[in-house]
């Protein structure tokens, strides 16, 4: 990682501090992908301040924007990739694609275009591997890259 993902990382690991996105237990929590784990990661709590969502959305920006990939479509799933997708895909000047759990999708046509997926957390990658992605590809789209505000 360079100097910059260091610092990007850095601040929004402050940003999630700073509102309260850590939970911690004395027993476990149990995660989407089957996995359990002593914390829990609520990336949506960067929402309370303006200020930490807007640089959030302009840090997952600027990594897709250095990451050199094509991008025609950003997509996110139901319901809290949305937080990320949405304003990334407005602050890129993209179309955006809403994916929902029971597979419909709503936004722009995917068929040949280079999709990204943005989503809030990546949790062993269950929710994009088994939901989103699949949607994608049968919807024509050409899945590149994921990005995860927390990873």
């Amino acid at each position: 990682m360079d100097d910059i993902g260091r610092k990007l990382q850095e601040r929004n690991l402050g940003f999630l501090v700073a509102n309260h996105g850590f939970q911690f237990s004395e027993t476990f929590f149990p995660y989407t992908s089957g996995q359990i784990g002593p914390y829990y990661v609520n990336s949506e709590a960067v929402m309370k301040n303006p200020l930490h969502f807007k640089l959030a959305c302009e840090d997952l920006t600027y990594s897709l924007v250095d990451s050199k990939t094509q991008i025609d479509i950003i997509a996110g799933g139901e319901s809290r990739d949305w937080i990320f997708s949405n304003p990334v895909a407005i602050e890129m000047n993209r179309a955006a694609v809403m994916i929902y759990k029971d597979g419909k999708h709503i936004g722009a046509d995917m068929n040949g275009k280079n999709v990204v997926l943005v989503s809030d957390l990546n949790n062993e990658g269950s929710s994009p591997r088994n939901k989103w992605v699949p949607v994608i590809r049968n919807a024509g789209g050409i899945i590149s890259q994921a990005f995860f505000y927390v990873d």
